[in-house]
């Protein structure tokens, strides 16, 4: 059974605070993502980036079976965004 509230029940700053810990827990640096958020993150579809930009030189290394750490990919997109 699902034990959350509706909208209307929950007060604005215990919103406020679920959010935030929502938001704590994606952006953490040392999550796990698949090719598909990879792929999001670096806007392709989720075969481009696997074939085409997830094997370059330079690219960082998959820790477990098509999953990188979340730090390491926005870290290479914004060096990326630098020398652009």
């Amino acid at each position: 059974m699902d034990k959350s509230k509706p909208l209307e029940v929950i007060d604005s700053k215990e919103l406020l605070d679920k959010t935030a810990e929502k938001l704590a827990r994606l952006r953490n640096p040392d999550r796990l993502v698949g090719k598909e958020e990879a792929a999001e993150i670096f806007g392709y579809c989720p075969r481009h980036f696997a074939e085409r930009i997830a094997c370059k030189p330079g690219f960082p290394r998959q820790i477990f079976k098509g999953r990188w750490r979340y730090g390491d990919l926005v870290n290479h997109l914004n060096k990326l965004s630098r020398v652009a």
